[in-house]
Protein backbone atom coordinates (compact mmCIF):
# COMPACT_ATOMS: atom_id res chain seq x y z
CA UNK A 1 0.00 0.00 0.00
CA UNK A 2 2.21 2.51 -1.27
CA UNK A 3 -0.51 5.66 -2.66
CA UNK A 4 -2.91 7.76 -0.74
CA UNK A 5 -3.78 9.84 -3.80
CA UNK A 6 -7.50 9.32 -5.68
CA UNK A 7 -5.95 10.17 -8.60
CA UNK A 8 -2.40 8.34 -8.70
CA UNK A 9 -2.66 4.58 -9.22
CA UNK A 10 -2.41 2.93 -6.02
CA UNK A 11 -3.97 2.13 -2.22
CA UNK A 12 -4.65 3.36 0.79
CA UNK A 13 -4.40 1.23 4.21
CA UNK A 14 -6.08 2.00 7.45
CA UNK A 15 -3.19 0.64 10.31
CA UNK A 16 -2.87 1.63 13.81
CA UNK A 17 0.31 -0.39 13.85
CA UNK A 18 2.77 -0.52 11.18
CA UNK A 19 5.52 -2.59 10.50
CA UNK A 20 8.36 -3.12 8.27
CA UNK A 21 8.17 -6.16 6.18
CA UNK A 22 12.01 -7.61 6.50
CA UNK A 23 14.34 -9.28 4.06
CA UNK A 24 15.79 -12.55 6.16
CA UNK A 25 19.40 -11.29 5.54
CA UNK A 26 20.14 -7.69 4.76
CA UNK A 27 22.14 -8.81 2.12
CA UNK A 28 19.34 -9.72 -0.07
CA UNK A 29 17.93 -6.66 -1.92
CA UNK A 30 14.05 -7.46 -2.70
CA UNK A 31 11.81 -4.57 -4.37
CA UNK A 32 8.72 -4.35 -2.07
CA UNK A 33 6.51 -5.15 -5.60
CA UNK A 34 8.37 -8.12 -5.67
CA UNK A 35 7.83 -9.21 -1.80
CA UNK A 36 4.31 -8.21 -2.17
CA UNK A 37 3.09 -10.10 -4.64
CA UNK A 38 3.71 -13.30 -3.42
CA UNK A 39 1.82 -15.82 -5.70
CA UNK A 40 4.83 -15.00 -8.48
CA UNK A 41 7.61 -16.04 -6.04
CA UNK A 42 8.40 -19.49 -7.26
CA UNK A 43 8.86 -17.94 -10.87
CA UNK A 44 11.04 -15.27 -9.58
CA UNK A 45 12.82 -17.69 -7.01
CA UNK A 46 11.42 -16.70 -4.38
CA UNK A 47 10.43 -18.12 -1.25
CA UNK A 48 8.30 -17.52 1.91
CA UNK A 49 8.17 -18.51 5.49
CA UNK A 50 5.64 -17.52 7.80
CA UNK A 51 5.32 -17.52 11.72
CA UNK A 52 1.31 -17.21 11.95
CA UNK A 53 -0.05 -15.70 15.68
CA UNK A 54 -2.49 -18.47 15.85
CA UNK A 55 -3.70 -17.39 19.38
CA UNK A 56 -4.53 -13.91 17.92
CA UNK A 57 -7.22 -15.31 15.40
CA UNK A 58 -8.23 -17.37 18.87
CA UNK A 59 -9.03 -14.23 20.20
CA UNK A 60 -10.25 -12.10 17.60
CA UNK A 61 -12.79 -14.60 16.45
CA UNK A 62 -14.11 -14.83 19.73
CA UNK A 63 -14.33 -11.18 20.08
CA UNK A 64 -16.33 -11.26 16.88
CA UNK A 65 -19.04 -14.08 17.90
CA UNK A 66 -19.57 -11.93 21.38
CA UNK A 67 -19.82 -8.30 19.18
CA UNK A 68 -23.03 -10.55 17.11
CA UNK A 69 -24.62 -11.98 20.30
CA UNK A 70 -22.66 -15.49 20.26
CA UNK A 71 -22.63 -15.84 16.80
CA UNK A 72 -21.08 -19.09 15.57
CA UNK A 73 -18.07 -19.12 13.56
CA UNK A 74 -15.59 -21.93 12.14
CA UNK A 75 -12.01 -21.20 11.03
CA UNK A 76 -10.17 -23.46 9.56
CA UNK A 77 -6.17 -21.86 9.08
CA UNK A 78 -3.14 -23.36 6.43
CA UNK A 79 0.28 -21.98 6.87
CA UNK A 80 2.37 -21.36 3.75
CA UNK A 81 2.91 -24.77 2.87
CA UNK A 82 -1.03 -25.19 2.99
CA UNK A 83 -0.83 -27.58 6.32
CA UNK A 84 -3.79 -27.51 8.45
CA UNK A 85 -2.74 -25.31 11.89
CA UNK A 86 -5.73 -24.38 13.35
CA UNK A 87 -9.42 -25.45 13.30
CA UNK A 88 -12.04 -24.14 15.96
CA UNK A 89 -15.52 -23.43 16.33
CA UNK A 90 -16.34 -19.90 18.97
CA UNK A 91 -20.06 -19.61 19.30
CA UNK A 92 -23.45 -21.41 18.69
CA UNK A 93 -25.81 -18.98 17.41
CA UNK A 94 -27.09 -20.17 13.70
CA UNK A 95 -29.83 -19.66 11.10
CA UNK A 96 -30.43 -23.23 10.12
CA UNK A 97 -31.40 -23.80 6.54
CA UNK A 98 -35.53 -24.08 5.85
CA UNK A 99 -36.03 -26.29 3.07
CA UNK A 100 -39.72 -26.17 2.49
CA UNK A 101 -38.75 -22.09 2.13
CA UNK A 102 -36.56 -20.54 -0.57
CA UNK A 103 -33.33 -18.16 -0.02
CA UNK A 104 -33.61 -15.67 1.66
CA UNK A 105 -37.27 -14.62 1.17
CA UNK A 106 -38.35 -17.63 3.66
CA UNK A 107 -35.48 -20.15 3.32
CA UNK A 108 -34.30 -19.64 6.79
CA UNK A 109 -35.41 -20.53 10.54
CA UNK A 110 -35.21 -18.46 13.31
CA UNK A 111 -31.90 -17.82 15.43
CA UNK A 112 -30.85 -21.09 17.28
CA UNK A 113 -27.70 -22.72 18.80
CA UNK A 114 -25.75 -25.59 17.30
CA UNK A 115 -23.45 -23.56 14.99
CA UNK A 116 -20.25 -26.30 13.98
CA UNK A 117 -17.87 -26.94 11.53
CA UNK A 118 -20.24 -29.56 10.34
CA UNK A 119 -23.60 -27.66 9.78
CA UNK A 120 -24.82 -27.34 7.08
CA UNK A 121 -24.98 -23.59 5.12
CA UNK A 122 -25.73 -22.18 1.83
CA UNK A 123 -22.13 -20.55 0.57
CA UNK A 124 -24.08 -18.76 -2.33
CA UNK A 125 -21.46 -16.93 -3.72
CA UNK A 126 -18.60 -18.77 -2.81
CA UNK A 127 -19.73 -20.90 -5.16
CA UNK A 128 -18.13 -18.93 -8.68
CA UNK A 129 -14.78 -20.39 -7.57
CA UNK A 130 -15.74 -24.26 -7.91
CA UNK A 131 -17.21 -23.37 -10.91
CA UNK A 132 -14.19 -22.00 -12.38
CA UNK A 133 -12.35 -25.22 -10.26
CA UNK A 134 -14.88 -27.59 -12.54
CA UNK A 135 -14.43 -26.05 -15.69
CA UNK A 136 -11.05 -26.08 -15.94
CA UNK A 137 -10.67 -29.77 -14.38
CA UNK A 138 -13.45 -31.63 -16.42
CA UNK A 139 -13.35 -29.46 -19.69
CA UNK A 140 -9.83 -27.16 -20.31
CA UNK A 141 -7.30 -30.14 -18.50
CA UNK A 142 -9.22 -33.04 -20.73
CA UNK A 143 -8.68 -30.75 -24.08
CA UNK A 144 -11.90 -30.26 -24.64
CA UNK A 145 -11.99 -26.45 -24.96
CA UNK A 146 -10.56 -23.56 -23.76
CA UNK A 147 -10.66 -20.56 -21.55
CA UNK A 148 -10.76 -18.01 -23.85
CA UNK A 149 -13.10 -20.34 -27.03
CA UNK A 150 -16.40 -18.62 -28.15
CA UNK A 151 -19.58 -20.23 -26.65
CA UNK A 152 -20.90 -20.48 -30.29
CA UNK A 153 -18.61 -22.78 -30.76
CA UNK A 154 -20.73 -25.18 -28.52
CA UNK A 155 -24.14 -23.63 -29.32
CA UNK A 156 -24.35 -23.77 -33.19
CA UNK A 157 -28.18 -24.36 -33.02
CA UNK A 158 -29.12 -20.84 -32.05
CA UNK A 159 -25.44 -18.50 -31.99
CA UNK A 160 -22.96 -17.85 -34.56
CA UNK A 161 -19.63 -16.27 -35.10
CA UNK A 162 -20.88 -12.90 -35.96
CA UNK A 163 -23.71 -12.95 -32.94
CA UNK A 164 -22.62 -10.16 -30.37
CA UNK A 165 -23.73 -13.68 -27.54
CA UNK A 166 -21.54 -16.11 -29.83
CA UNK A 167 -18.21 -14.03 -28.84
CA UNK A 168 -18.48 -14.80 -24.79
CA UNK A 169 -15.84 -16.91 -23.44
CA UNK A 170 -15.86 -19.18 -20.62
CA UNK A 171 -13.01 -16.38 -19.05
CA UNK A 172 -15.51 -13.82 -19.53
CA UNK A 173 -18.02 -15.44 -17.64
CA UNK A 174 -15.88 -16.23 -14.99
CA UNK A 175 -14.67 -13.05 -14.34
CA UNK A 176 -18.44 -10.56 -14.70
CA UNK A 177 -17.11 -9.61 -18.08
CA UNK A 178 -19.52 -11.11 -20.41
CA UNK A 179 -21.50 -8.57 -20.79
CA UNK A 180 -25.06 -10.67 -20.25
CA UNK A 181 -28.38 -9.98 -18.95
CA UNK A 182 -28.49 -10.42 -15.42
CA UNK A 183 -31.75 -11.06 -13.48
CA UNK A 184 -33.47 -11.32 -9.92
CA UNK A 185 -33.08 -14.83 -8.41
CA UNK A 186 -35.29 -12.98 -5.40
CA UNK A 187 -37.89 -12.83 -7.57
CA UNK A 188 -38.84 -16.41 -8.93
CA UNK A 189 -42.00 -16.47 -9.89
CA UNK A 190 -42.18 -13.21 -11.86
CA UNK A 191 -38.72 -13.10 -13.45
CA UNK A 192 -38.60 -14.36 -16.54
CA UNK A 193 -35.21 -16.10 -17.05
CA UNK A 194 -35.72 -18.08 -13.54
CA UNK A 195 -39.25 -18.66 -14.23
CA UNK A 196 -38.24 -20.48 -16.94
CA UNK A 197 -35.59 -22.25 -15.18
CA UNK A 198 -38.10 -23.89 -12.68
CA UNK A 199 -40.20 -24.98 -15.66
CA UNK A 200 -40.27 -27.94 -17.83
CA UNK A 201 -38.28 -25.89 -20.34
CA UNK A 202 -34.66 -26.98 -20.91
CA UNK A 203 -31.78 -25.21 -20.06
CA UNK A 204 -30.85 -24.35 -23.34
CA UNK A 205 -34.33 -23.13 -24.37
CA UNK A 206 -34.20 -20.52 -21.43
CA UNK A 207 -29.97 -19.62 -21.96
CA UNK A 208 -31.27 -18.96 -25.89
CA UNK A 209 -34.60 -16.86 -24.91
CA UNK A 210 -33.13 -14.62 -22.04
CA UNK A 211 -28.97 -14.59 -22.19
CA UNK A 212 -27.79 -16.60 -24.83
CA UNK A 213 -29.38 -13.55 -27.18
CA UNK A 214 -28.25 -10.65 -28.84
CA UNK A 215 -32.17 -8.83 -27.96
CA UNK A 216 -30.74 -9.07 -24.34
CA UNK A 217 -27.13 -8.54 -23.56
CA UNK A 218 -26.31 -5.30 -21.94
CA UNK A 219 -22.78 -4.63 -23.13
CA UNK A 220 -20.57 -5.94 -25.53
CA UNK A 221 -18.72 -9.39 -24.38
CA UNK A 222 -15.55 -8.58 -22.71
CA UNK A 223 -15.58 -4.49 -22.42
CA UNK A 224 -17.29 -3.91 -18.91
CA UNK A 225 -17.17 -5.50 -15.32
CA UNK A 226 -20.32 -6.43 -14.23
CA UNK A 227 -21.17 -8.33 -11.16
CA UNK A 228 -23.43 -11.04 -13.03
CA UNK A 229 -25.02 -14.67 -11.41
CA UNK A 230 -27.02 -15.56 -14.21
CA UNK A 231 -23.90 -15.45 -16.60
CA UNK A 232 -22.23 -18.65 -14.96
CA UNK A 233 -25.61 -20.48 -16.06
CA UNK A 234 -24.05 -21.00 -19.54
CA UNK A 235 -21.11 -22.75 -18.21
CA UNK A 236 -24.14 -25.48 -16.89
CA UNK A 237 -24.93 -26.60 -20.08
CA UNK A 238 -20.94 -26.06 -22.10
CA UNK A 239 -19.27 -28.38 -19.52
CA UNK A 240 -22.14 -30.84 -19.77
CA UNK A 241 -21.84 -30.55 -23.93
CA UNK A 242 -18.46 -30.83 -23.70
CA UNK A 243 -17.89 -33.77 -21.22
CA UNK A 244 -20.87 -35.58 -22.41
CA UNK A 245 -21.52 -36.61 -19.10
CA UNK A 246 -25.30 -36.57 -17.60
CA UNK A 247 -25.66 -33.62 -16.07
CA UNK A 248 -23.74 -30.56 -13.93
CA UNK A 249 -23.77 -32.38 -10.18
CA UNK A 250 -22.46 -35.69 -11.57
CA UNK A 251 -19.53 -33.56 -13.20
CA UNK A 252 -18.53 -31.57 -10.44
CA UNK A 253 -18.51 -34.71 -8.15
CA UNK A 254 -16.50 -36.39 -10.17
CA UNK A 255 -14.02 -33.98 -10.79
CA UNK A 256 -14.25 -31.68 -7.75
CA UNK A 257 -16.05 -32.95 -4.50
CA UNK A 258 -15.25 -36.57 -4.75
CA UNK A 259 -11.11 -35.98 -5.11
CA UNK A 260 -11.25 -33.43 -2.29
CA UNK A 261 -13.48 -35.43 0.24
CA UNK A 262 -16.16 -32.85 0.25
CA UNK A 263 -18.89 -35.32 0.95
CA UNK A 264 -21.05 -32.22 2.52
CA UNK A 265 -21.13 -30.26 -0.78
CA UNK A 266 -23.38 -30.48 -3.40
CA UNK A 267 -25.40 -28.36 -6.33
CA UNK A 268 -28.64 -30.69 -4.89
CA UNK A 269 -29.82 -27.79 -2.39
CA UNK A 270 -33.35 -27.66 -1.96
CA UNK A 271 -33.66 -24.51 -0.51
CA UNK A 272 -31.82 -22.42 -2.83
CA UNK A 273 -33.91 -24.59 -5.78
CA UNK A 274 -30.78 -25.61 -7.42
CA UNK A 275 -30.33 -29.31 -8.53
CA UNK A 276 -27.75 -31.62 -10.09
CA UNK A 277 -29.60 -31.28 -13.47
CA UNK A 278 -30.68 -27.42 -13.13
CA UNK A 279 -28.48 -25.98 -11.01
CA UNK A 280 -27.74 -22.44 -9.99
CA UNK A 281 -23.85 -22.03 -10.97
CA UNK A 282 -22.87 -19.23 -8.97
CA UNK A 283 -24.47 -19.22 -5.65
CA UNK A 284 -26.48 -22.62 -5.58
CA UNK A 285 -24.26 -24.84 -3.71
CA UNK A 286 -24.82 -25.98 -0.14
CA UNK A 287 -21.78 -27.07 2.20
CA UNK A 288 -19.87 -27.30 5.65
CA UNK A 289 -17.35 -24.64 6.78
CA UNK A 290 -15.26 -27.96 6.84
CA UNK A 291 -15.79 -29.02 3.72
CA UNK A 292 -14.82 -25.63 1.90
CA UNK A 293 -11.96 -25.29 3.78
CA UNK A 294 -10.81 -28.44 1.77
CA UNK A 295 -11.31 -26.86 -1.19
CA UNK A 296 -9.11 -23.45 -0.16
CA UNK A 297 -6.63 -25.66 1.03
CA UNK A 298 -6.13 -27.63 -2.63
CA UNK A 299 -6.02 -23.93 -4.01
CA UNK A 300 -3.28 -22.63 -1.49
CA UNK A 301 -1.31 -26.31 -2.34
CA UNK A 302 -0.98 -25.50 -5.84
CA UNK A 303 -4.04 -27.30 -7.09
CA UNK A 304 -3.03 -30.76 -5.09
CA UNK A 305 -5.05 -32.67 -2.03
CA UNK A 306 -2.66 -33.52 1.32
CA UNK A 307 -2.93 -36.86 -0.03
CA UNK A 308 -1.89 -36.20 -3.55
CA UNK A 309 -4.66 -36.14 -5.88
CA UNK A 310 -3.93 -33.23 -8.41
CA UNK A 311 -7.34 -31.75 -8.82
CA UNK A 312 -5.80 -28.44 -10.66
CA UNK A 313 -2.11 -28.44 -12.21
CA UNK A 314 -0.35 -25.10 -10.63
CA UNK A 315 -0.70 -23.65 -14.22
CA UNK A 316 -4.83 -23.74 -13.80
CA UNK A 317 -4.75 -22.49 -9.87
CA UNK A 318 -2.45 -19.14 -11.33
CA UNK A 319 -5.37 -18.63 -14.20
CA UNK A 320 -7.66 -18.58 -11.31
CA UNK A 321 -5.53 -16.10 -9.57
CA UNK A 322 -5.03 -14.02 -12.46
CA UNK A 323 -6.86 -10.70 -13.92
CA UNK A 324 -9.85 -12.36 -15.92
CA UNK A 325 -11.25 -9.00 -17.54
CA UNK A 326 -8.57 -8.15 -20.04
CA UNK A 327 -9.34 -4.44 -20.91
CA UNK A 328 -12.62 -4.33 -19.53
CA UNK A 329 -13.69 -1.31 -17.45
CA UNK A 330 -15.12 -1.26 -14.07
CA UNK A 331 -13.22 -4.22 -12.83
CA UNK A 332 -12.11 -3.48 -9.00
CA UNK A 333 -14.28 -1.48 -6.84
CA UNK A 334 -16.71 -0.40 -9.20
CA UNK A 335 -17.75 -4.05 -10.26
CA UNK A 336 -20.60 -3.90 -7.98
CA UNK A 337 -21.64 -0.05 -9.24
CA UNK A 338 -22.42 2.16 -6.27
CA UNK A 339 -23.82 -0.79 -4.43
CA UNK A 340 -22.60 -0.98 -0.64
CA UNK A 341 -20.33 -4.02 -1.14
CA UNK A 342 -19.76 -5.91 2.35
CA UNK A 343 -15.97 -6.63 1.15
CA UNK A 344 -14.13 -4.57 3.47
CA UNK A 345 -10.20 -4.90 4.65
CA UNK A 346 -8.29 -2.24 6.02
CA UNK A 347 -6.66 -1.36 2.00
CA UNK A 348 -8.31 0.00 -0.48
CA UNK A 349 -7.80 -0.16 -4.09
CA UNK A 350 -8.35 3.55 -4.60
CA UNK A 351 -10.82 6.07 -3.02
CA UNK A 352 -13.42 8.29 -4.97
CA UNK A 353 -15.36 11.49 -4.56
CA UNK A 354 -19.07 12.44 -4.65
CA UNK A 355 -18.21 14.53 -8.24
CA UNK A 356 -16.27 11.33 -10.03
CA UNK A 357 -19.38 9.09 -8.83
CA UNK A 358 -22.05 11.34 -9.77
CA UNK A 359 -22.97 11.58 -6.38
CA UNK A 360 -25.20 14.29 -5.19
CA UNK A 361 -25.54 13.54 -1.10
CA UNK A 362 -24.91 15.57 1.91
CA UNK A 363 -23.80 12.75 4.00
CA UNK A 364 -20.84 12.15 1.19
CA UNK A 365 -19.77 16.12 2.18
CA UNK A 366 -20.04 16.64 -2.33
CA UNK A 367 -17.99 19.80 -2.60
CA UNK A 368 -16.07 19.26 -0.19
CA UNK A 369 -12.62 17.16 -1.80
CA UNK A 370 -13.66 14.27 0.86
CA UNK A 371 -13.26 10.68 -0.53
CA UNK A 372 -14.13 7.49 0.31
CA UNK A 373 -13.75 3.90 -0.73
CA UNK A 374 -16.77 1.84 -2.43
CA UNK A 375 -14.70 -1.39 -1.13
CA UNK A 376 -11.39 -3.35 -0.94
CA UNK A 377 -11.95 -4.78 -4.05
CA UNK A 378 -8.85 -4.37 -6.59
CA UNK A 379 -9.52 -6.82 -9.90
CA UNK A 380 -11.28 -10.08 -10.18
CA UNK A 381 -9.71 -13.43 -11.69
CA UNK A 382 -12.14 -16.75 -12.02
CA UNK A 383 -14.23 -16.56 -9.28
CA UNK A 384 -12.11 -14.83 -7.25
CA UNK A 385 -11.55 -11.19 -5.95
CA UNK A 386 -8.72 -9.96 -5.35
CA UNK A 387 -7.69 -7.56 -2.37
CA UNK A 388 -4.61 -6.51 -0.59
CA UNK A 389 -3.42 -7.13 2.69
CA UNK A 390 -0.91 -4.96 4.66
CA UNK A 391 1.66 -7.57 3.91
CA UNK A 392 0.66 -8.97 0.43
CA UNK A 393 -2.14 -9.63 -2.20
CA UNK A 394 -5.00 -11.48 -1.24
CA UNK A 395 -7.14 -13.49 -2.96
CA UNK A 396 -10.37 -13.92 -1.51
CA UNK A 397 -14.10 -14.75 -2.01
CA UNK A 398 -17.25 -13.60 0.18
CA UNK A 399 -21.12 -14.48 0.18
CA UNK A 400 -23.94 -12.85 1.90
CA UNK A 401 -24.49 -16.55 3.70
CA UNK A 402 -21.89 -19.20 4.20
CA UNK A 403 -18.49 -17.40 5.04
CA UNK A 404 -14.81 -15.77 3.40
CA UNK A 405 -11.93 -17.96 1.81
CA UNK A 406 -9.03 -16.17 1.73
CA UNK A 407 -5.32 -17.77 -0.04
CA UNK A 408 -2.33 -15.57 0.48
CA UNK A 409 -0.28 -17.55 -1.43
CA UNK A 410 3.19 -18.36 0.13
CA UNK A 411 1.98 -17.22 3.47
CA UNK A 412 -1.45 -18.68 4.52
CA UNK A 413 -4.97 -18.85 3.57
CA UNK A 414 -8.35 -19.98 5.52
CA UNK A 415 -12.22 -20.42 5.35
CA UNK A 416 -14.30 -18.90 8.23
CA UNK A 417 -17.41 -20.09 8.12
CA UNK A 418 -20.84 -19.06 9.32
CA UNK A 419 -24.58 -18.53 8.79
CA UNK A 420 -26.98 -16.35 9.04
CA UNK A 421 -29.75 -15.99 6.42
CA UNK A 422 -32.02 -13.17 8.36
CA UNK A 423 -31.14 -9.39 6.47
CA UNK A 424 -30.39 -8.23 10.09
CA UNK A 425 -27.25 -6.79 9.29
CA UNK A 426 -25.27 -9.04 11.55
CA UNK A 427 -24.27 -10.81 7.76
CA UNK A 428 -22.72 -7.30 6.48
CA UNK A 429 -20.97 -6.62 10.26
CA UNK A 430 -19.52 -9.58 10.00
CA UNK A 431 -17.60 -8.94 6.58
CA UNK A 432 -16.56 -5.82 8.17
CA UNK A 433 -15.03 -7.84 10.77
CA UNK A 434 -12.90 -10.00 8.54
CA UNK A 435 -11.14 -7.10 7.58
CA UNK A 436 -10.07 -6.63 11.33
CA UNK A 437 -9.47 -10.23 11.61
CA UNK A 438 -6.99 -10.70 8.66
CA UNK A 439 -5.08 -6.73 9.65
CA UNK A 440 -4.81 -8.60 13.08
CA UNK A 441 -3.17 -11.80 11.63
CA UNK A 442 -1.01 -10.25 9.05
CA UNK A 443 0.27 -7.12 11.96
CA UNK A 444 1.31 -9.85 14.62
CA UNK A 445 2.54 -12.56 12.38
CA UNK A 446 5.97 -13.02 10.77
CA UNK A 447 6.53 -13.16 6.99
CA UNK A 448 10.09 -13.43 5.45
CA UNK A 449 10.69 -13.67 1.72
CA UNK A 450 14.23 -15.17 0.54
CA UNK A 451 15.83 -15.23 -2.85
CA UNK A 452 17.99 -18.35 -1.46
CA UNK A 453 14.87 -20.96 -1.25
CA UNK A 454 16.81 -22.11 1.78
CA UNK A 455 14.02 -20.60 4.71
Amino acid sequence: CIESSTKVKGALCESSKRTKFTDPSESEMISGPFKYESSMWEERNLKGKSTLNLDVIDETLKSMSEDLCDMGFTATVFDENATQVYQNTVGSIYTPIDETGYAQIDGFGPETEGWTGDTTMTVLSNSKVAVAISFLASVVQADLGSLDEPVYLTFPEFLTEASLAGRITPRMILSHSSGSAEYNRNAPTTDPYYVCKYSDKTRAECLSTYVLNDSTMKAEPGSTHSYNNVGFDILAELIVRKTGLDNYGEIFRQFVTEPLGMDSTSYDCPVLKSTSEKPHMSWGLCSTAHDMAKMVQMLANKGMTQDGKQVLTPFHVQQIFSHGGGVAVNDGPYIFGLLPSLIVSRCYARLYTPEELGVDSPHLLKGTGASFPLNSIEGYGLGTMFMMGNRGELFVHAARTGGFWVVAPGRFSAYIGWMNGELNGMTQYAYHLMGDLLNALEESSTFKVSKTKVL
